[in-house]
């Protein structure tokens, strides 16, 4: 395949993005912000899950995508070291401002390979 014929890397992301949050909306989260960037890094997608009692959590979500034939790591992986700490850095970022009824938080990795989504909750404590 050419490359001409592929998605530029920005296109493809806005519509992995796009397509995540839908799929994450079936979940009935709600969705607080989307492409956060501020001076210290970007988080894709930022939710509140609530949990009864008036209890919620804020969920960090980076979404990782592959093009078919693209890479030979998977999305799980392609989060290393150095983008686990920009995204450290900007988690605490946002919650130096966040104002919100979020008790607790969490950070979840949402992989694209082409075909399925694949989901892992709670990777790592920010």
């Amino acid at each position: 395949m050419e490359l001409s014929s592929l998605k530029s890397k920005v296109e493809f992301g806005t519509e992995i993005e796009q397509k995540a949050s839908a799929w994450l909306e079936k979940k009935s989260w709600k969705l607080v912000a989307r492409n956060y960037r501020c001076r210290v890094g970007e988080i894709d997608l930022i939710y509140e899950k609530l949990h009864g009692e008036g209890e919620s959590e804020l969920i960090f979500v980076e979404v990782r995508a592959r093009q078919e034939g693209g890479s030979w790591i998977g999305a799980l992986e392609s989060v290393d070291w150095k983008k686990q700490q920009r995204l450290k850095r900007a988690i605490r970022y946002f919650l130096a401002r966040y104002r919100g009824p979020a008790t607790s938080l969490r950070v979840d990795i949402l992989g694209w390979d082409g075909l399925r989504w694949a989901h892992w909750p709670n990777v790592w404590i920010a």
